[in-house]
This record gives structure tokens, sequence and C-alpha cells, in this order.
């Protein structure tokens, strides 16, 4: 990775969608432009609410679990999406007393549903279904507590993604670049205010990208 380049987009795919340049062209800014990319990503996985890299997540808690009448736990993932994998899973039923983490086990080819990785991600890409055995008696939510091991997000950024990214950085950069407080001077006008909030457009297209859970 090179020196600006941020988790989802590179400063050359950055340069290449915001100037008529060519993309390797260093730059005297390149530094902010790096900065920019950095803080355009952490404000779109605040919007979303999760991560889209490919991270592994060890023993972590799931925001929802609960087990059906039909013998299936439904984990929903917090950290990142959609998710890929699951490889450890540990269980503690509270509402009958149990002080110890138990490890559960599944079949791998029948005993576990996975979501399709789509882009954008389904509201259910942060759900898993697994069927444990032995089985687990029902329980709603708060009754079980758990902690697993899973793997989320996107080996390759889709390009929809990275233009997201691309557009909230542009902004980024320009606002800090034209407009470090807020304001613009203009001889004509005097000073112009400019709106600090997340563009509308962008807030809008996280919604299709935001952490769900069927």
């Amino acid at each position: 990775m090179a020196t600006g380049d941020g988790r989802y987009l590179t400063l050359a795919e950055l340069k290449g969608w915001g100037l008529d340049i060519d993309p390797s062209t260093n730059l005297p800014n390149d530094s902010e432009m790096g900065k920019a990319i950095a803080r355009a990503e952490a404000q779109w996985e605040q919007l979303c609410g999760c991560r889209f890299d490919q991270q592994t997540y060890i023993l972590v808690a799931p925001s929802i679990v609960f087990v059906d009448s039909n013998g299936w736990m439904r984990l929903t993932a917090l950290e990142g999406g959609p998710v890929t994998a699951v490889t450890a899973v540990k269980t503690m039923n509270v509402f009958f007393g149990e002080s110890v983490w138990t490890d559960i086990t599944w079949d791998a080819t029948n005993g576990i549903l996975l979501p399709a990785a789509t882009t954008p991600p389904r509201p259910n890409s942060w759900d898993v279904l697994i069927k444990p055995t032995p089985p687990l008696m029902c329980a709603s939510v708060g009754q079980l507590y758990a902690k697993w091991t899973y793997t989320a997000g996107y080996v390759t950024t889709p390009d929809a993604l990275k233009a997201h990214i691309a557009r909230l950085a542009w902004w980024v950069w320009k606002l800090t670049r034209e407009a470090p407080l807020g304001i613009v001077k203009n001889p004509l006008l005097g000073l112009v205010d400019i709106p600090l909030s997340i563009p509308p457009d962008i807030k809008a297209d996280s919604i299709f990208w935001s952490r769900g859970g069927s």
C-alpha cells in the first residue's frame, strides 16, 4: 500500500477520479489528499455502521443472537460485512444460569447458511444461521450470550464502493483546501457560508450500504 492510500481507495484512484492528469503524477498536496481519503473512509464507515474490507474478527460479541423454534441459531455481525465465513462460536445461556462458555459445533455443509456477498450488501448480509450439533434449546434475544470468530468484507473493493469513497474524499479535500473555516471570502458578496455536513446525496447512497439484520 502506497503512502496516502486508504483501505478502499488509493491516492492514484482519487486523482484519476477528480483531476484531469496522469494519476501517477506527484502533487504538492498529495499528503492532504491522502488525509482526505482516510477521513472519508472513516466517515463512510460511521454512516454505514461497519467496515467493508476483509477482516477476521476473533471471539467478538454479535449484535443479536437467538435460537428459533427449528433449532437454528441466528447471529448478526456488528463489526464488518458481508459475512463470508464463521470458524468458531461459543455460547452461554444466562437464562438457565450458565456461567461458562460452551463451544458450538455444526455440520460444515448442511449446518450453516451464509449470506451472499452482493454489491451493495443486502439487509441480511450481516446475518448467519447455524444449526448446532448437538442442538440448542430455543432461546430468545437476551437469554443467550455468544462470542464468535467470523470473516467479513470484500476481498476486492467493489467499484461502486470506490465511487462513493472518491465522491466523499473529494468533498473533504475541497472543503479542507478551499474552506478550512467553513467560509469562503468573496470580494463581491462578502463571506460565503459553506455547508459543513456531509452532502445529502452521499448520505442517501450510504443507506444502501448501512449495516442491517433481518
